[in-house]
């Protein structure tokens, strides 16, 4: 029987209360040869084995009474999720009822806030902030009210939309304006780009010429070069364009033009030809197969907990699950038994 007790550093000695089966007892071995031999919790269960779980068992550190070992409950997770069983409420019941979480979880009955804070756990180690939010609090400040500035503009032009003569409608899906300068809005001067000259036409004829460049820091640290075009704000004031062009009559309307403009001129051509069109199709074959498998056979239709950090936890675990399948289907078909993992925490036997 393998202790538990181990110290993970000076100040800490996480405690984990042993199951109430080991491999030598009759409970277990009587669920264990119901049990087939490709059953797929034994495959997860064997996948396990080859996982460092140390910071999982690390993450228990503090006082109070025995916890039931993270491993254990780990299995029956994955178990019930690749079952489309989603919510730590099913798992509260089915630890109980269900043979299979029986055999694999050594007999444990955990209880039905353990199984909710144990969900909740996984999310501890979710602390980047994703690329695109801001890194600071202010600047997420600033962020949100540029997000909602973009959105009344874009309301702005739907309405507008709206009032044109049917025949003339734009579909509501092709009106965008930009998250990142809403003032900018994406018009057809970036399809009247003049390469000879550099610069600009405007639907009505009149340049747009180059006024200077500004340089932003992208999150992954690199720097994005945008260039400045503006149309003579004469030329704006008397325009029949200009609700649509802008609204700050003093300067005129202003384009800013990517240093990759080009590039992305030639992917969007690129993904017009019937080649392109061929290979997206492919997506069906492939990505969107993951897609449908969480959905129709995982039952992951819906989060079961809120916010954003159980979202996640959710999304990973089944990731975690289809993964850990994929190795040991591939580790069983090279003949590779499952090595002891390096953490030594096994199976009780």
């Amino acid at each position: 029987m393998v202790a538990f007790g181990e110290r993970f550093d000076k100040g800490c000695e996480p405690r984990f209360a042993q199951p109430p089966w080991t491999k030598e007892s009759a409970e277990w071995k009587r669920l264990d040869e119901q049990l087939p031999e490709d059953h797929v919790a034994r495959r997860i269960v064997a996948a396990l084995e080859l996982l460092d779980l140390g910071p999982l068992f690390a993450s228990y550190r503090l006082g109070g009474s025995d916890a039931l070992r993270p491993d254990l409950m780990l299995r029956l997770v994955l178990i019930q999720i690749w079952s489309g069983r989603q919510r730590p409420s099913q798992w509260f019941r089915d630890a109980r009822e269900n043979i299979v979480l029986r055999w694999a979880g050594f007999g444990i009955c955990p209880s039905r806030s353990t199984w909710y804070n144990f969900r909740d756990r996984q999310g501890e180690a979710w602390e980047a902030v994703p690329a695109w939010m801001a890194k600071t609090p202010a600047t997420r400040i600033e962020q949100a009210q540029r997000y909602e500035r973009a959105r009344a503009r874009l309301q702005q032009f739907q309405a507008i939309n709206e009032r044109q003569n049917p025949a003339r409608r734009r579909p509501r899906g092709k009106i965008v304006v930009s998250a990142t300068d809403p003032e900018s809005a994406l018009g057809l001067d970036k399809q009247n780009w003049l390469p000879e000259e550099k610069q600009y036409r405007c639907p009505e004829g009149h340049p747009l010429k180059w006024i200077g460049r500004e340089k932003r820091i992208q999150a992954d640290g690199g720097i994005h070069v945008l260039h400045h075009y503006r149309c003579s704000a004469e030329h704006c004031r008397g325009c029949g364009r200009q609700a649509r062009c802008t609204k700050n009559l003093a300067h005129g309307r202003t384009v800013k033009r990517s240093e990759h403009e080009e590039l992305i001129v030639a992917h969007r051509a690129r993904m017009e030809t019937e080649e392109a069109k061929g290979v997206y199709r492919l997506r069906k074959q492939t990505v969107e197969l993951g897609y449908a498998d969480l959905k129709e056979n995982r039952q992951l239709r819906r989060f079961s907990g809120r916010g954003l950090a159980r979202a996640r936890i959710e999304a990973g675990l089944n990731e975690l699950a289809r993964n850990l399948l994929i190795i040991e289907r591939e580790l069983r078909t090279r003949g590779i038994r499952n090595r002891t993992p390096e953490n030594g925490y096994h199976d009780t036997s």
